[in-house]
């Protein structure tokens, strides 16, 4: 007998099938959904919310009886779950892996959660099939030029075999800020997902007692979340792999889940939409534009808050508020005056987390390298409702391929990453952004 949350699942990739048959029709004939279609549309779309949180129940109770069991085989998610996730050990898989050998205990049990996770969601697994909650787990990613990872080098992890205690310092990263900021994140999608926005309202009208009233019908465009491989390669050396330092795990568990995160953060802000990139913010039509000068500009109060009510026309100055920049943008404001006589300045030092009342945060993956007329090495701002930025991941959380014999000649293991994120902006008048900043 098929567990409750399978047959649940089953039941919501029905009704997404429906949805989407509902959205090519009017695709096709390329128009907007009539009001039965968007009727419908909605309709199945509350039964698929309705749906998530019945199978989040429903996996919730059949963990506890596999556990009230006696820890029998538990459907939906694997009884490795209650388990010490932080024993999970990327570096024994790659290790088995490169020298011919099975995984086995809690390492097996996690590929077969996400080889069943996978099946779940129709996806096929090239590799390795890790779960999404490994990648989740908060004692993993809890922690903010490509090369090979050598044993024998100390630039390039050679110095991470240790006799004592020393501790790793792990490569600086550009901080992953999106999420931070409140962005929608959206996992274990399948297919194409698609988001009915609603960019035009009903609008009453007065009339007299027995006047005709006038129509007036909202209008809506339909946005599509589609599946992008977002894919990475790390070497590391046999060597390497063989060490068993906490520290060397912890880097590689790093390495491969910081790799693509990193990424997706940066196309979150600035994917450009093209070479199967997801289009980022600053790239997205329609969002607010305030402008520093000609050939950019020095950023000032005024800029700022005209930032702020451009969204705020709009009527988008609601939900997750904020700013997003980059570490020189955020110094050049510390640095710049409110005014002539306050003694203030536009970034507060005694309130490094907010910028004009609102949360701030910073990262190198905000661009520093934007031209506009004869101004170069530009920099980037950004406010807006970041709760209307949407990350959709699809499918399992990783397809890990692990190639012992494409360098096998240099003794280096190839770990080759995969797997599929979207980045979509709901509504471009919930941002606001100011591209031509001088910082220098």
């Amino acid at each position: 007998m098929k567990a409750k949350s399978l047959q649940l699942t089953e039941q919501r990739s029905t009704i997404v099938a429906a949805m989407e048959a509902i959205y090519n029709v009017a695709a096709t004939e390329d128009r907007n959904l009539s009001t039965e279609e968007l009727t419908s549309w909605e309709a199945r779309n509350t039964e698929v919310e309705d749906l998530d949180q019945q199978i989040k129940v429903a996996k919730t109770m059949e963990r506890e009886a596999a556990l009230l069991a006696g820890g029998g085989t538990r459907s939906g998610i694997s009884k490795a779950e209650d388990r010490n996730l932080e024993d999970f050990s990327f570096l024994k898989l790659i290790r088995n892996k490169a020298n011919g050998n099975s995984n086995d205990g809690l390492e097996a049990e996690m590929i077969q959660e996400g080889e069943r996770e996978a099946r779940g969601m129709g996806k096929n697994i090239t590799g390795f099939a890790i779960p999404n909650l490994i990648l989740n787990h908060r004692s993993i990613l809890n922690h903010s030029t490509r090369t090979t990872l050598t044993a024998g080098t100390a630039a390039t992890a050679g110095n991470l075999i240790q006799d004592g205690k020393l501790s790793f310092v792990e490569a600086l990263r550009a901080q992953l800020q999106v999420v931070n900021m409140g962005a929608t994140l959206m996992t274990d999608l399948q297919g194409e997902m698609p988001f009915v926005i609603q960019d035009g309202v009903t609008i009453a009208n007065w009339a007299a007692e027995n006047g005709t009233s006038q129509e007036s019908n909202p209008t809506t465009t339909i946005k599509n979340l589609t599946a992008k491989r977002l894919t990475a390669t790390v070497p590391y050396s046999k060597r390497l792999l063989y060490q068993s330092s906490v520290d060397v795990e912890a880097m590689v568990r790093r390495e491969l889940i910081f790799a693509e995160a990193q990424t997706l953060d940066l196309a979150a802000i600035n994917g450009t939409g093209s070479s199967n990139q997801p289009t980022g913010i600053l790239n997205t039509s329609g969002i607010g534009s305030v402008s520093a000068g000609t050939n950019g500009g020095v950023p000032t109060k005024a800029l700022i808050d005209e930032l702020e009510t451009i969204v705020s026309v709009a009527n988008a100055n609601v939900g997750t508020l904020g700013y997003l920049t980059n570490p020189k943008v955020r110094g050049k404001l510390k640095n710049t005056v409110v005014d002539a006589g306050s003694g203030r300045f536009v970034w507060d030092s005694t309130s490094p987390m907010e910028l004009n009342g609102y949360n701030a945060q910073v990262t190198t993956n905000m661009p520093s390298n934007l031209t506009k007329g004869t101004g170069t090495n530009l920099s980037s701002i950004i406010y807006g409702n970041f709760s209307d930025l949407v990350i959709g991941q699809f499918g399992s959380g990783l397809d890990l391929i692990i190639d012992p014999y494409t360098s096998a000649k240099d003794n280096i293991v190839n770990v080759v990453m995969n797997s599929e994120y979207d980045v979509l902006v709901k509504r471009p008048e919930s941002f606001a952004a100011m591209v031509d900043v001088i910082t220098a």
